[in-house]
């Protein structure tokens, strides 16, 4: 597996700067590319949403940090993830034009990662927006709940280089819905009749100048890595399979498992991140001897001495290929891994 190279960013909860201005930020799918709001927020409702960044960030002092792997499943709560932007191959920001759209910001964002690092395939919409936080189209704030939304952030600071954003995957929900009666609690019930935003205690992601900070990693796939704009990756993740004699046919059958199957394309991302089919030191001789340890069928995975992925086991055969599947040493019984994370 393709070791790290030491990053340049270096993550410190301590030294991040919380004060300066806050800008909330909604935002929304629209097609392939991402659009972005700001909502004015009193300063009473800004000073309790920064309260719930600063508990944030405190919580971090109780969790354990992890180096991003390939195939790393992080514990949520007790672990979280530092991932320097050297590390992120970002694919191209779909271009549109309307205002408040990804492709704003979007310029001198890099295409690539320096050779020596571990290279995560991510897109750079939602950084982007971020980074324009400031600049984004006014909603007036009843509109939010007409709007279904995919996540939502507070941004901190003046400076774009140099503002923190905390994120959260969640529509922003009114509360006061048909249906519903609500009441504030006093000396007595008093109706509430405004429509009312229900905000977490919590953040998932929070995205700086050098890195991003992963406390939830299911968020972290679904804005960074489960997009359209990666999708058009897929054929280059196939091309890991060249030095295993895959043809166009099969090729173009893996591709198709990918746009079906959000899961299948996670792990043959996870192929081509780790670099060991692309290394060329993985033959099929040596995928074969590995379906005969784990005492699998042979005629599950290939056909006329080829692999096959045109099968009802073409994950299965998938989770092989990334060594996914193994035989427990006292039970002799294959099982699938949950986590390649290698230990601290």
């Amino acid at each position: 597996m393709t070791s790290a190279a030491p990053p340049t960013w270096t993550f410190d909860p301590k030294a991040l700067d919380l004060a300066g201005d806050l800008t909330f930020v909604v935002a929304r799918r629209s097609g392939a590319s991402l659009q972005g709001f700001k909502v004015e927020v009193a300063d009473e409702a800004a000073e309790a949403i920064r309260a719930v960044c600063v508990a944030t960030v405190e919580r971090l002092g109780a969790m354990q940090r992890r180096e991003y792997e390939p195939s790393i499943a992080i514990e949520t709560g007790m672990e979280y993830l530092a991932v320097p932007d050297e590390h992120l191959r970002r694919s191209p920001v779909p271009r549109r034009s309307p205002a408040g759209t990804s492709a704003q910001g979007a310029a001198g964002v890099e295409s690539g990662t320096p050779s020596g690092v571990v290279a995560i395939e991510a897109d750079p919409q939602v950084r982007a927006l971020l980074r324009d936080a400031s600049g984004l189209a006014l909603l007036a704030a009843p509109n939010l709940r007409r709007l279904h939304f995919q996540f939502y952030a507070a941004v901190l600071g003046s400076d774009p280089r140099q503002r923190i954003a905390f994120v959260r995957k969640r529509n922003p929900a009114s509360v006061v819905a048909s249906g519903h009666l609500v009441f504030a609690l006093g000396n007595r019930l008093t109706r509430v009749t405004d429509p009312l935003l229900l905000l977490d205690d919590h953040f998932d992601l929070i995205v700086l100048d050098g890195g991003i900070v992963v406390l939830n990693q299911r968020t972290f796939d679904l804005l960074f890595r489960d997009s359209e704009a990666l999708a058009e990756r897929y054929p280059a993740y196939a091309e890991a399979f060249s030095a295993l004699g895959l043809g166009g046919e099969q090729v173009a059958m893996l591709i198709e498992h990918c746009r079906r199957d959000i899961r299948f394309a996670g792990r043959l991302r996870q192929i081509f991140e780790s670099g060991h089919l692309a290394a060329n030191k993985i033959t099929l001789a040596d995928v074969e001897a590995q379906i005969e340890r784990l005492g699998l069928d042979r005629a599950r995975f290939l056909t006329d001495g080829k692999l096959d992925f045109s099968g009802s086991d073409a994950a299965a055969l998938l989770k092989l290929l990334n060594d996914d599947l193994f035989v427990g040493d006292l039970s002799a019984v294959t099982y699938e891994a949950g986590s390649k994370s290698r230990p601290s």
